[in-house]
């Protein structure tokens, strides 16, 4: 159950996070897409949306112990995403260091890892690879699948995983 309810955090993050960014899906004008569906595919997805929908209105961010690191210079000279959108919609710490970082858990065990781009020299990688390996989730940001991939010792850019934005004109 503890691993269900990490997995359904980290989706809930991942989707703010691309929300955060103004990536958005695809959709006609009125914000709809009238996609045809037999009426009983129509009342199981229902079904679905309506057990989906309870469980998000007892979610909350705020639940989810993410941190943030990014390098305080990088968001001085613009660069990095806003920390302040991290800390609005996702309840967010922002830390500017490792050794912040490390202060921030010693609080309470982490959940979600934002890495940005500007802090990758400053991650402990054999300390985000064990923490990967026992469900945190990490991500990165303005840094590239590979290098994020082979930082927390994940094999999937070697067995095919997938860049997004390899495919983001493509599909979006």
């Amino acid at each position: 159950m503890k691993n269900l309810l990490r997995m359904m955090s980290a989706f809930f993050v991942v989707i703010a996070i691309l929300g955060v960014l103004g990536f958005s899906s695809v959709a006609q004008e009125g914000g709809k897409i009238a996609l045809p569906r037999p009426p009983e595919t129509a009342n199981v997805l229902n079904l679905y949306a309506n057990a989906f929908n309870q469980e998000i209105e007892q979610f909350s961010f705020a639940d989810i112990n993410t941190v943030y690191l990014v390098d305080a210079a990088a968001i001085s000279r613009g660069g990095g995403v806003s920390t302040d959108a991290f800390t609005e919609y996702l309840s967010a710490r922002i830390v500017h260091s490792w050794e912040s970082l490390e202060q921030s858990i010693a609080q309470a065990p982490l959940d979600v890892l934002i890495i940005d781009g500007s802090a990758l020299d400053q991650v402990d990688l054999g300390w985000i690879q064990s923490a990967y390996r026992d469900g945190t989730t990490i991500i990165g940001i303005s840094i590239e699948f590979e290098v994020i991939s082979a930082a927390i010792n994940d094999q999937c850019a070697e067995n095919g995983g997938i860049d997004i934005s390899k495919h983001f004109e493509e599909w979006f």
